[in-house]
């Protein structure tokens, strides 16, 4: 390649790279709010992989209160569980509706009640130390961010234990 072209190259290549720096550090956080019984929680986008229609799962014989069942996605068998029902929040309604929100890093299913609208936070989520730790944050209107590979994780463990 011509020496020229080869530095004209790299100056564009850097200067494409200064450009996307900044705006990926500025880049504001995405929540979906669900709704499991009568709360309401947030889920960051980055989370998930995608958001089905609840039309019920196989049950499994002896499973635990907060799994619900598996359904065959793909030709692959993936768990589902409650939200209301692990948080020990208001049970979410057990007919055959809802939505599942499938976790990317566990590849399991969530199921609530409903899925609300697309939240885009003003800055980064500012991490509290709380307690429970499945909670990211508390947000703007009580609304409480979740982790929901923390949640799955803490819940299989527990039963595994068990």
């Amino acid at each position: 390649m011509n020496p020229d072209m080869e530095a004209v190259f790299r100056q564009r290549a850097t200067r494409l790279a200064d450009r996307r720096a900044p705006s990926a550090a500025r880049k504001s956080p995405e929540v979906l709010v669900c709704h499991a019984g009568r709360e309401r929680y947030a889920l960051e986008l980055d989370d998930l992989t995608e958001v089905l229609p609840f039309s019920g799962c196989a049950p499994i014989p002896g499973a635990p209160a907060g799994l619900l069942g598996v359904i065959n996605l793909r030709a692959e068998l993936r768990p589902v569980m409650d939200l209301g029902g692990l948080l020990g929040a208001s049970k979410s309604s057990r007919e055959l509706s809802g939505y599942i929100v499938l976790v990317r890093s566990c590849q399991a299913g969530l199921r609530v009640d409903q899925v609300g609208q697309i939240l885009s936070l003003p800055g980064p989520v500012q991490r509290t130390g709380l307690p429970a730790g499945y909670v990211k944050a508390f947000l703007p209107d009580g609304l409480m961010l979740l982790d929901p590979a923390k949640l799955l994780s803490s819940f299989l463990h527990k039963e595994i234990q068990a």
